[in-house]
Parts: C-alpha cells; structure tokens; sequence
C-alpha cells in the first residue's frame, strides 16, 4: 500500500473511520501499523475510529467482537482517550455494552473507560445530607431518571459511580469529609450517614436493574429460542467482573416465559 493513510475526508473521517467497520483485520492492522496516531483522530460526530466502528455494528456476531478485542490493543498502546464521548454522550464502552459485546466491556473496564455518568455524578455530588436522609425515596427517584433506559448500561453506570465514590473521586453529599479514625470516638454525623445511604442506594438500584435485565435477556443474538434467552456465561462474566456486583446478594434464578432456571455464579 503505497497511497497515504493520513489524509482526512470531506466528512472529517480518516481512513480508519472506513476500514475498521467495514474491512477485514488484517487490512486494518495494514493500515493501523503505517500510522498508529490514526486512532486519535475524533470525527464531527465526536468518534476515533474504534468508537466509529462499534457504532456501525448492526448486530452481534463473535467475530466482530474478536476482532474489536484485537483492534482495542491499538488503543491501549497508543493510550487513546477510552472515555470521550460522542456527539450523543456515548462513550466506548456504552456502545459496547449496548452492542453486548461482553468480554470487550471487560476488557475496556479493566483499562479504566467508563460509561457516560457525568448526570448522575453531577446529581450525587450536589445532592444535600437533609434530602438524602429525609426523602430517601425521592432520591433514588431522581438518581433513577440520571441513568441509562438499557438495564446493562445502568448497572455499569451504578458500578462506576459506586467505585468513583469508594476510591474518594466523587464526593457525595456534598458536605461530606471523611472523619477518618474520629468517627470511632464521636459517631458518624449526618454526613457521613448520607454518604452511606447513597452507597447503599446504588446497590439498591443495581440490584433491581440486574432483575430487570433478568426478566428481559434475549441473549446476545435476536430472535433467539426460550433456551438462549437464560442469562449466559459471557453475561455472568461481565457481571462478575463488576465490583457493585460483589456487594449484593445475586439471583439464584431467572424466570423465563414461567419456567424458572437455575443461575449458577
């Protein structure tokens, strides 16, 4: 190949923009090996192309996720920004979970990307002690309406916003400090009670979202028979590998069409 590889077209794509969805890998890896910067390249949509590719998947197939697992390495490489967001507020790992894309979530979670959650970080952050105490309900309300109507991305939503929480990034209520060893000897204030319940509101939510997902699984295929519609082992994988997700109890069962199964983590 001897043509240039950085030349940007009337759409302000790159070659990489087109050959990622619609080429084979080794063409990729051709043209991704002349010139690596080429996956830093944003469009006017907002999307590099690994993000353009994932969004132009129109439905799942094992290959195309085997070939999204190779091409991520590119990205971890060149340490491309997991978490931009697109045009519509998409991150990379919000298409990849809505294209069910399983071990490709894990893969970019383990690399620090995120799903959107600016709204419900902005929520949580600004939310007062007196609200979350008094009107516990109204809160998880609110919090409910920041979150993504996918089930599987509001659950990743909920663990990153548990794990922000956790390792002191996102601080809610937002008069909250941590006391440290004090609380020992004077009792948690009112602050850090909130601060509690908000961790457990999370929880709260992810576990009726994991339901909700329970009760609406069609596999990772469409029109797939009653038998693909129980959760599966790259569901479970995902899942597992989601830290909220240690901190409650899981279902042991799945109703599917009145059938009930057995779930085995």
């Amino acid at each position: 190949m001897g043509a240039k590889v950085d030349v940007i077209d009337i759409d302000g794509n790159n070659i990489l923009h087109h050959a990622v969805p619609r080429s084979s890998l080794p063409i990729v890896h051709e043209i991704a090996l002349r010139d690596l910067t080429l996956f830093h390249h944003r469009n006017p949509e907002g999307r590099n192309p690994f993000h353009q590719g994932l969004e132009e998947v129109l439905r799942y197939s094992k290959e195309d996720e085997i070939k999204f697992m190779e091409l991520s390495d590119y990205l971890l490489k060149e340490r491309v920004d997991l978490n931009a967001e697109d045009r519509h507020g998409k991150t990379m790992l919000d298409i990849a979970l809505s294209k069910r894309f399983y071990h490709l979530s894990v893969k970019l979670i383990k690399a620090g990307a995120h799903t959107n959650i600016s709204s419900a970080a902005a929520f949580l952050h600004g939310s007062e002690t007196n609200s979350i105490l008094e009107r516990p309900k109204t809160f998880k309300k609110k919090l409910m309406k920041t979150l993504n109507e996918n089930p599987l991305i509001a659950m990743t939503q909920l663990n990153d916003l548990y794990i922000q929480i956790k390792e002191g990034h996102l601080r809610t209520p937002k008069d909250f400090a941590p006391q440290g060893g004090l609380a020992f000897f004077k009792g948690k204030s009112d602050d850090a009670k909130a601060h509690d319940k908000v961790l457990s509101v999370l929880k709260d939510v992810y576990d009726s979202k994991l339901n909700e997902l329970l009760g609406s699984y069609q596999g990772q295929h469409d029109n797939f028979e009653k038998k693909h519609q129980v959760i599966d082992e790259n569901l479970k994988f995902l899942i597992k590998n989601q830290e909220i997700s240690k901190k409650i109890e899981r279902p042991k069962t799945q109703i599917v069409e009145g059938v009930p199964h057995e779930i085995k983590w």
